[in-house]
């Protein structure tokens, strides 16, 4: 008798054990990646961002090589009952930008990123492929009100070059040419102010930017400051600065017809 027990309690404790590890993140779907992969290059996946609720759904594999036989060929993850799908990318994309990533268009060159905030959107983050040169590691997002799509893949063709920085009068005449209620300010033009750039450049968001104060004509002669502005060199970022609270809002370009 005292061996039955001692039997029944062992088969109870593997039951248990095997209904705890059934009841993990991901449920009973796909394993979660440690990390995203296609040949030497590597990222970290996007189920360390999904909280208790995400689950993977399915991992779709299509392997490819291109005429020269290089590996290519891309990887889908879909994931499912996430609390909000455009905070999940945002925070995920962050990540993947503080490792070498940035925002591209479909081709690979530079672009800015989307509204998070939209109930549904897209992007594109890439960096140049170590292993295969004329390479690029790219990572596709789609997300819905609380699903992602992940697609990874190895394609032919390097992330573009970001345009040189621009020179401090070109700053300028690029800042004349906006509308003031892009920038926050009054009236019909940029006629209606004085701008000065500031010598030397200040990094926001890890990109350099040059600094431009706008001043209103007033009506006895004289400037008042309207607004302080940076200005990334590729044209793709604007940010005024709030002041005193020293705080950097990054302004909408992006649908403005005006980007680059």
């Amino acid at each position: 008798m005292p061996r039955m027990k001692s039997s029944f309690a062992l088969v109870l404790c593997l039951l248990l054990l095997g209904t705890a590890s059934a009841c993990g993140k991901g449920g009973d779907g796909p394993k979660a990646p440690e990390a995203y992969t296609i040949g030497e290059e590597s990222a970290p996946p996007l189920d360390d961002k999904i909280e208790e609720t995400g689950q993977l759904e399915s991992v779709e594999e299509e392997p490819v090589e291109d005429a020269q036989g290089e590996a290519g060929g891309k990887t889908v993850y879909t994931y499912k009952d996430l609390p909000s799908g455009g905070e999940t990318t945002k925070s995920y994309a962050e990540e993947l930008e503080g490792q070498g990533f940035q925002v591209v268009n479909e081709t690979g060159e530079p672009a800015q990123a989307p509204d998070y905030q939209a109930e549904s959107g897209s992007v594109y983050l890439a960096k140049n492929a170590e292993s295969q040169q004329g390479y690029r590691f790219q990572i596709g997002l789609d997300w819905t009100e609380a699903g992602c799509v992940v697609t990874v893949e190895m394609l032919q063709g390097s992330v573009g070059q970001e345009r040189e920085g621009m020179t401090l009068a070109e700053a300028v005449e690029y800042f004349k040419s906006l509308s003031p209620k892009l920038l926050g300010l009054e009236g019909a033009s940029m006629e209606e102010y004085s701008v000065y750039p500031i010598e030397g450049t200040i990094l926001v968001d890890g990109r350099p930017c040059l600094r431009i104060q706008a001043y209103q004509h007033t009506t006895e002669g004289t400037n008042q400051l309207a607004g302080i502005y940076l200005i990334s060199g590729d044209r793709l970022h604007l940010y005024r600065l709030d002041q005193p609270e020293g705080r950097v809002q990054e302004l909408p370009l992006q649908g403005t017809g005006i980007v680059g």
